[in-house]
């Protein structure tokens, strides 16, 4: 199963975010990527899940973004379109101090109006719970 690991890059700071505000919060969804991926993985093997994490293509992203070659928009309509072509779930990390918005809210959007199933989750649990349901067929 391909799923989409919706993060926050720029984050509540949005456009004025500094670029190591941006490495941060990406390096914060790698983390707990990694996190979810130990839990699943506890499973024995029954649930294979690879990623989609943004935050693992950011550098590409940046220059083309700071280079005025791609805008936010474009970005965005990409990301959706690797969720909708490419991926069979979305999870979206917000973690507890946070709140869902910027990209993270387009791409929960997306899933929402195409069907695609979706969770909003702060704790690696609920992100296992929801894909170990989804595998067994049960979401």
């Amino acid at each position: 199963m391909r799923v989409y690991f919706s993060h926050a890059i720029r984050g509540q700071v949005g456009p004025r975010a500094s670029h190591d505000t941006q490495s941060s919060n990406c390096k914060a969804a790698k983390d707990m990527a990694q996190q979810v991926s130990r839990l699943l993985a506890s499973e024995g093997g029954r649930y294979a899940v690879d990623f989609y994490i943004p935050a693992d293509h950011e550098d590409f992203v940046q220059i083309g973004y700071d280079e005025k070659i791609i805008s936010e928009e474009t970005i965005l309509k990409i990301d959706c379109l690797i969720i909708g072509e490419r991926c069979d779930a979305c999870i979206v990390y917000v973690p507890s101090w946070d709140e869902l918005q910027g990209g993270r809210r387009v791409e929960w959007r997306y899933c929402i109006e195409n069907g695609v199933p979706v969770i909003i989750f702060s704790r690696a649990t609920q992100a296992v719970n929801f894909l170990k349901e989804l595998a067994d067929g049960k979401s």
